[in-house]
């Protein structure tokens, strides 16, 4: 099962849980707070909605290189180390 918060959940559970917090979360606040680029910004969307690397560069128009140095800026600047710690950093 799935983690949410270092507890195991259903799939279901998470799933929902990620809906309504994503519904939630005010990316105009995010961008001021963090000091994100626009570019960095659109990335960090992306991902949380469930985008892989690949698909993000492809939608984006931009190589995967760089969408993983947009990754490496973001996650400095949050503070954190990989993307499963975005949304409990963001909530």
């Amino acid at each position: 099962a799935p983690r949410l918060n270092g507890q195991r959940k259903p799939l279901w559970q998470v799933t929902v849980l990620k809906a309504i917090t994503l519904a939630n979360l005010d990316f105009d606040i995010i961008d001021r707070k963090y000091g994100l680029t626009k570019a960095e910004l659109r990335v960090l969307q992306h991902s949380i909605r469930g985008l892989s690397t690949s698909e993000i560069a492809e939608r984006l128009f931009l190589s995967k290189a760089t969408i993983s140095a947009h990754f490496r800026h973001v996650f400095q600047k949050l503070g954190i180390a990989r993307r499963s710690q975005v949304l409990s950093k963001l909530v």
